[in-house]
């Protein structure tokens, strides 16, 4: 994929994402209300080819995201979990 193709994702991932500075979302800090639950989208429910392969192509990387997201955290709990000392008193 072109990383122009993508930069649209980008922003919205970044809209989305909850910030402990402003402690809520740009999006909700922008439009004061909360952004709206993006659902996956049923291949072919739109009559128009190009919004269709668009929209499929969207929610394969939403789905490559979220297995690299639970990926990463799942390494970063065993990293921490090795530098972990368990102390009694």
């Amino acid at each position: 994929m072109h990383w122009v193709g993508s930069l649209s994702l980008a922003e919205w991932s970044y809209n989305m994402s909850y910030h402990s500075t402003i402690k809520m979302t740009p999006y909700k800090a922008m439009y004061g209300q909360a952004p709206s639950i993006v659902t996956f989208y049923i291949a072919r429910s739109s009559k128009v080819n190009a919004i269709d392969s668009k929209l499929v192509n969207w929610d394969d990387i939403l789905c490559l995201l979220k297995d690299n997201l639970q990926t990463t955290q799942h390494r970063m709990k065993q990293h921490a979990n090795q530098q972990h000392i368990e102390w009694e008193f």
